[in-house]
């Protein structure tokens, strides 16, 4: 047994993947309503200093589903597995009626977290060159007056309010286990040996893949980002935050910040989903 089966069997966790893998970039923008709300959305995705992008977002501003994910199993395998995701999670979350509550939302959402991850694994059994494909999830969607938040890996979800920048998600990858159970101190996690390496995403063939899920709560004024690793592993949140301040467009901010995490080093993908919600 290597050192990263013991360390999860420690832990309690199950599966790893590592990442693999002047750059193109796809930008989009959107706008919507949701009740007491106006909500605007802009987008960015940069494969940055890779030969490709396995990176892949979704905007439905009508329905308010929005995700990000980053694919993982190295080239093509990578950039099949994040489209896969982008592709079979928001059909499910598109058709619920607007008379769904939040829970059966939640549930809904669970549901096609798994099934995204079954056919991953199909077509990994399919394709010899895709084996080891894998890929986090990040999903917002807007319900009731609220935002759901479902994740799966290390994408995260942040929510800029007052000034103060508070992050949604909790990554899944080893270090962050180890800073969970006490065994290292917060300060490692960044430049820890095994932060890149995930030990829940979709595509694992272990059980366990059901995402986390938060409920916030929206108000005017709010600023979502939804994001990469490629985005947060090189950028601070002072940087987020100045620029969420700054910038009136999201389609801006969501280029902008792409932009600094490639100029600060980034060596990934980099992809940032920005949500700005307004008066209606």
């Amino acid at each position: 047994m290597g050192f990263g089966q013991w360390l999860r069997k420690v832990l309690g966790v199950d599966g790893d993947a590592a990442r693999g893998g002047s750059g193109d970039s796809v930008n989009g923008s959107a706008a919507g309503s949701s009740g007491d709300f106006a909500v605007r959305v802009g987008s960015c995705s940069d494969r940055g200093r890779r030969d490709n992008n396995e990176d892949n977002l979704f905007i439905d501003a009508d329905q308010h589903v929005y995700m990000v994910a980053d694919g993982m199993g190295g080239q093509a395998a990578g950039e099949i597995a994040s489209q896969l995701a982008v592709d079979l999670i928001p059909v499910r979350l598109k058709k619920l009626s607007p008379a769904v509550q939040t829970d059966a939302v939640a549930q809904e959402i669970t549901q096609s977290f798994l099934e995204a991850n079954e056919k991953i694994l199909e077509r990994g059994a399919e394709d010899p060159a895709a084996q080891n494909l894998g890929t986090t999830s990040v999903v917002a969607m807007i319900r009731d007056g609220k935002l759901l938040i479902a994740h799966i890996g290390d994408s995260r979800a942040y929510r800029m309010r007052d000034h103060k920048l508070e992050a949604l998600t909790v990554d899944h990858n080893l270090a962050q286990a180890l800073v969970n159970a006490g065994s290292i101190p917060e300060d490692d996690l960044k430049n820890h040996r095994y932060k890149n390496v995930l030990y829940k995403y979709l595509g694992m063939k272990e059980s366990g893949v059901e995402p986390d899920i938060k409920v916030v709560d929206i108000a005017v004024g709010d600023r979502f980002l939804l994001a990469s690793d490629g985005v947060t592993g090189s950028i601070s949140d002072e940087e987020i935050i100045r620029e969420m301040v700054r910038r009136n467009d999201p389609q801006s901010c969501a280029m902008e910040i792409v932009r600094l995490a490639l100029d600060n080093g980034s060596k990934d993908n980099a992809t940032a989903i920005v949500i700005y919600v307004d008066v209606a």
